[in-house]
């Protein structure tokens, strides 16, 4: 932009130096005039340059574009490679990885028939022992929790 305002107000320039309005009556008769040839002569090449310069910014302009549209084409390229582009199905993705890790969590501590299941009712079992958990506690949660958590202590195995 700031070369081409810069070439329309030399051009504007040179023409105000080389023409000349002369007003008679109702008439207006333009001139040529060159007054001044050395003006004249340097505005041309403050002209020509300011051309180059025009020409230059351009191509420059061009170049970016290109490059930002190649960039544009290479960035959409990489994001093929990867199958989950949307959050949704990234998320089904990740339950998809991690549902052989929750499947196997429940087999082994939530089935009354897994291997663990009794250490997970011990553990919770004696949080009824527990001061910090019990001064979390309403007096009636304690009395309605801790009942289920008593029933519990019998995977102790004390009679």
């Amino acid at each position: 932009r700031n070369a081409k305002s810069k070439v329309d107000k030399l051009m504007k320039e040179k023409q105000l130096l080389t023409s000349n309005t002369s007003r008679t009556g109702r008439t207006s008769v333009r001139t040529s005039r060159a007054t001044d040839t050395d003006a004249l002569g340097k505005l041309c090449d403050d002209i020509v340059d300011a051309k180059i310069e025009l020409r230059s910014a351009k191509s420059a302009e061009k170049e970016v574009k290109d490059e930002s549209d190649a960039v544009h084409t290479s960035f959409e390229k990489w994001k093929e490679q990867f199958p989950h582009r949307t959050p949704a199905s990234l998320l089904l993705h990740g339950k998809s990885i991690l549902k052989p890790a929750g499947d196997y969590y429940t087999k082994l501590f939530l089935d009354e028939e897994g291997d663990c299941y009794n250490i997970r009712q011990m553990s919770e079992a004696a949080l009824i022992f527990d001061p910090v958990e019990l001064s979390k506690m309403s007096d009636a949660d304690i009395a309605t929790v801790n009942y289920y958590r008593a029933d519990k202590l019998d995977c102790f195995r004390y009679r």
